[in-house]
């Protein structure tokens, strides 16, 4: 069986501390079909998320974090 993926990296603006980027990558990695959601190191703006794209979307990825109040937008598919 082959498992496709994909990933997306998601931009919040503002600054985050580090209780609110806990709060943005675990809903993340909770979201259906999300396989791993992982703040830059050097970009603390930005998440990567490993999603099955049969399971889910980058829409959905990005609404879930705005779900959790993150002003959030797409920027790399």
């Amino acid at each position: 069986m082959i498992h496709s993926s994909a990933n997306v990296i998601v931009h919040v603006a503002g600054t985050l501390d580090a209780a609110a980027r806990a709060r943005l990558e675990g809903a993340l990695a909770a979201a259906p079909g999300v396989a791993r959601a992982q703040r830059s190191a050097r970009a603390p703006r930005l998440t990567l998320v490993d999603y099955d794209p049969h399971a889910t979307s980058a829409l959905a990825i990005v609404s879930a974090a705005r779900a959790q109040g993150f002003d959030a937008r797409l920027i790399g598919m």
